[in-house]
């Protein structure tokens, strides 16, 4: 090992701001989180899509919601939309000050 690669190392460890890295990363990570895919529908176990409230007299407006993503179709029909309806979750996200 050089005599530079050894100072570099030396001064690595001992900076405070080298320390915080993984701090601000795990923060970061926590900010920026990938959102979590949509739930299965329970008719055919296939991955819903997010619809929005968009009736503004509605208690709901703004509101999203996941449904089956299959096209409307004749009631009894296996291939149309089943009766799936979820209300999105709302997390607030929290950040660790550790």
């Amino acid at each position: 090992m050089s005599v530079h690669s050894e100072e570099l190392k030396r001064n690595s460890s001992s900076n405070p701001e080298t320390n915080e890295k993984p701090k601000k990363t795990a923060t970061w990570n926590q900010i920026f989180r990938p959102p979590t895919p949509p739930p299965l529908c329970s008719g055919h176990k296939e991955r819903c899509v997010i619809r929005q409230v968009k009736d503004t007299s509605s208690v709901n407006w703004g509101r999203y919601f996941y449904v089956c993503s299959r096209a409307n179709g004749a009631p009894g029909n296996p291939q149309a939309r089943c009766d799936h309806f979820a209300w999105k979750e709302i997390k607030k996200k929290t950040i660790s000050t550790d």
